[in-house]
């Protein structure tokens, strides 16, 4: 436990032969693949940066195959090198040959992005041509456990309490939102998906009366609006001069639970972030021996409701 959170901490010695150092990557891929705070650290035995290696091998090649594997394994699983890129200062190099004729950086400590390194020394030691790294880690911004979404008591109370905001202003006849087409001639005021709400409307003058309405419901929930979190998207002509926004007006395309409106492109734009995240899911294949019934079953329940959930709002 780190921080209140269950964490995977991996510690790596990785071996000088390029191979098996492949080797060991690939087996410690499917261990990135969680959704647990990640500390890995320890002698990855690779170059991972043009200015890693100083002394006589500096024109060799210096990112060989498994350090690409590592590097793809990094980037995949978004972790991060907090210490950093080497810059002109050589203080970052964490080996050293006995002769000081070559130097390289080829240890690594990678956390999680809700890691926040505070600060960092290289420790030269007596029994090894290897600096330890020490460092002081503090937990980053708060982010919520998003594993609790996936308990049925909590999804209850979240639409029970959310439930009550949208009936508020649903059936609020000051409250005026964009008429549908069709013979049913509803009336779109909102729209909310766990926590997330996004606010229709039609007339300037009613904005004020949507945002009191969410004060209202804070002050009986003790949810609040995160403005630095909430956009506006105007369409048309607006005139706020009197009564300015608490937050910002978004000039370009809106993202509004992962799909992209507000002019041209948005179609594409989901559309390719709806594929990259397909490929991704589809790339963990390679980490599984997976049969042919076990592709279709994943292709099938993970793969297509992605694609699916950005049909409904942009029809292909």
């Amino acid at each position: 436990m780190w921080a209140g959170e269950q964490v995977t901490l991996i510690n790596v010695y990785a071996p000088s032969d390029v191979g098996e150092r492949q080797d060991l990557f690939q087996c410690l891929r499917p261990q990135l693949v969680t959704s647990r705070t990640i500390m890995m650290g320890g002698d990855f035995n690779s170059i991972l940066e043009s200015d890693g290696r100083s002394g006589t091998r500096a024109g060799e090649r210096w990112m060989d195959d498994a350090a690409k594997l590592l590097a793809e394994m990094v980037d995949e699983a978004l972790l991060t090198d907090y210490i950093g890129s080497m810059g002109p200062d050589a203080r970052n190099f964490t080996w050293n040959h006995l002769d000081g004729s070559l130097r390289s950086r080829i240890d690594f400590v990678f956390t999680s992005k809700s890691v926040r390194i505070k600060q960092f020394s290289m420790v030269t030691m007596h029994f090894s041509d290897h600096r330890a790294i020490r460092s002081l880690a503090g937990p980053g911004t708060w982010k919520l456990n998003s594993s609790l979404l996936r308990r049925e008591d909590v999804q209850e109370e979240l639409r029970r309490t959310y439930k009550l905001l949208a009936e508020h202003i649903r059936k609020n006849p000051n409250i005026r939102g964009i008429p549908t087409q069709g013979d049913a001639k509803k009336e779109v005021k909102c729209a909310l998906y766990m926590d997330d709400v996004t606010l229709f409307c039609t007339d300037g003058k009613l904005i004020q009366s949507r945002l009191q309405a969410c004060k209202d419901f804070g002050k009986a929930s003790g949810a609040k609006i995160n403005v630095d979190k909430s956009q506006a998207k105007l369409f048309g002509r607006w005139d706020l001069c009197n009564k300015p926004l608490p937050f910002p007006i978004q000039a370009g395309l809106v993202k509004i639970l992962g799909v992209w409106f507000g002019g041209p492109g948005a179609v594409a734009k989901s559309c390719n972030e709806c594929l990259a995240k397909v490929m991704q899911k589809l790339g963990v294949w390679s980490l599984r021996n997976l049969s042919i019934e076990g592709k279709a079953l994943m292709l099938r329940n993970d793969a297509l409701p992605v694609l699916q959930y950005v049909i409904q709002a942009w029809p292909m």
